[in-house]
């Protein structure tokens, strides 16, 4: 491996050649709508300045036998060539050299020859810099998201100091970063950021680097952000932040930063315009403790046919919380429509009829109507326009809630529980009592099928990546596939055109055929319409 590296290794190891250039985006129509960062921001800090809880944060969680390898961890490699071998992704098996070896001079391409490569470039690197030289290369390379590379100046970014005055749950916090910059990152994921950053503290302790005392006092700590940077004043900024994340995963941040990339999106400016519009009038009635103005609102408009995102808003912009695709909320009503599509698939018609009268269907809970009344004997497409609750349970109990469910994952919600202690399979679940909940994208979608008469296509935002010499880095594959019959599908949607006529949308009317679905949780904590 040491004779073999330096013909692998880049001529240029020790500058980079090709100049920096800002990568633009496109909306659907081929129109450019945002430009990246021309210079990302990055200020370089010797390993003096890194305190060693910082350092060992990241070894930690990236490479626990840094110092004791070669560059490369063969078994790990091992592991990766036998997945890719086998058909599978190359995973695994990287270490803090083989990362600063492709982050500095490779793509982000999944290959077994860029595996290769990258492990020859580490044994290079190993050869020619020493174990320190090579942890303040990398921590000054690596991406911590928001345009951010280099410890310092996420150290910046995220806390507004200086890396020297971090302390062990700030530095576990930027560790937890890199793996996936926005999905860990502590503005747009708080609960997977502070997840991440307690794995990364369990980590520094197993092996020594801090004691259990100093790891309990770093997950108690309530950190403090800077502010500064937590503003999207330009809408389309929740849109911009989770195509960026879909880059990254794909060629890198290098790339989309330095690369001069065209990066075509599915978003309609005129669907968007009009999303942001609906948003105006949404009222403020408090300030939250956050400083975040109550409620807030996410709004996502995806083409049924091919799974386009059409438009979307992530919040007001006080954040960078994208409530679109992150928020997990209950849906309350709007789970309704898995309930019934099952029953139009077991033998029921809308003409069905169950009676509406207080039943108790467990120890203890007898679902009530949101009118406190009982309505007798009434049909399903009644019960469902009307939302009236104890039908809805009834029929659940007569088809089966496992067949809920399961319409409801081949749909494309992916947040439901259906096994162990806090499963999603019992009879709460029909009036859209979750464990978890669900996201207003994969809702969107989920009701796609319905519009679509019973095909599934996976949103999708990004369709493709193009270099600067315009080779196509990335293109997407829209697929749909059949996950409902077209029969159940059509009269499901039938029955939600009457929620907009005289349900519990009456008088909605947007002048063209519509279908929907209203859905409140108790006290009006959340607030939905799928439509």
């Amino acid at each position: 491996l040491y004779g073999f590296s330096s013909l692998f290794a880049p001529p240029n190891m020790d500058e980079t050649l090709i100049p920096d250039a800002a990568s633009q985006f496109y909306d659907i129509n081929g129109n450019a709508i945002y430009t990246t960062l021309s210079e990302e921001r990055r200020i370089p800090v010797t390993i003096d300045k890194i305190p060693k809880h910082v350092q060992r944060a990241f070894i930690a969680i990236e490479d626990n036998r840094f110092y004791e390898h070669g560059g490369i961890d063969y078994r790990g490699t091992a592991r990766a060539l036998l997945s890719t071998l086998s058909g599978h992704e190359v995973q695994g098996g990287s270490t803090i050299t083989q990362q600063l070896a492709k982050n500095a001079f490779l793509t982000q391409e999944r290959s077994i020859i860029r595996k290769i490569k990258e492990a020859f470039i580490a044994k290079e690197l190993e050869h020619k810099y020493t174990k320190d030289e090579i942890l303040t290369m990398y921590l000054n390379q690596i991406y911590f998201g928001q345009g951010a590379y280099g410890i310092e100046s996420a150290s910046m970014y995220y806390f507004n100091k200086h890396v020297q005055n971090l302390d062990i749950a700030e530095a576990a916090t930027l560790a937890a970063i890199p793996k996936s910059p926005n999905y860990f990152n502590p503005f747009e994921n708080p609960q997977e950021s502070k997840k991440r950053q307690e794995l990364v503290i369990d980590q520094m302790v197993k092996y020594g680097f801090i004691s259990a005392a100093d790891g309990n006092a770093a997950k108690a700590e309530k950190l403090v952000f800077s502010t500064t940077h937590k503003t999207n004043s330009d809408p389309r900024s929740y849109f911009f932040d989770m195509i960026t994340q879909k880059v990254i995963e794909e060629v890198g941040a290098d790339a989309l930063y330095k690369g001069g990339l065209k990066i075509y999106t599915t978003l309609d400016p005129d669907m968007q315009k009009a999303a942001e519009n609906a948003m105006k009038h949404l009222p403020g009635y408090y300030t939250d403790g956050k400083k975040l103005t109550q409620p807030q609102m996410a709004l996502v408009a995806v083409d049924p046919h091919n799974g386009y995102v059409k438009a979307m808003i992530g919040g007001r912009g006080q954040d960078k919380f994208n409530r679109a695709t992150l928020a997990v909320r209950q849906p309350g009503s709007a789970f309704k429509p898995f309930v019934y599509l099952t029953a139009m698939q077991n033998g029921y018609s809308p003409a069905s009829v169950i009676e509406d009268k207080e039943e108790e269907f467990s120890p203890g809970w007898k679902p009530q109507n949101s009118d406190r009344a009982w309505h007798g004997k009434v049909s399903l497409r009644t019960a469902l326009a009307r939302s009236i609750n104890v039908p809805t349970v009834k029929l659940a109990q007569e088809v089966g809630v496992s067949k809920i469910i399961s319409n409801a994952e081949k749909m494309g919600i992916t947040t439901l529980v259906d096994s162990g202690a806090y499963s999603d399979a019992n009879l709460a679940m029909a009036l859209g009592g979750l464990s978890k909940g669900v996201n207003p994208l994969e809702m969107a979608a989920a009701y796609g099928v319905l519009a679509s008469n019973g095909m599934y296509c996976k949103p999708i935002a990004l369709l493709k990546i193009v270099d600067r010499e315009g080779k196509v880095l990335y293109e997407a594959k829209p697929e749909a596939k059949r996950v409902i019959d077209a029969e159940a599908a059509y009269l499901t949607t039938n029955m939600l055109q009457d929620v907009l006529i005289s349900g519990t949308a009456g008088g909605m009317g947007i002048g063209r055929p519509a279908a929907g679905k209203t859905g409140t949780t108790d006290t009006y904590i959340d607030a939905w319409f799928v439509g």
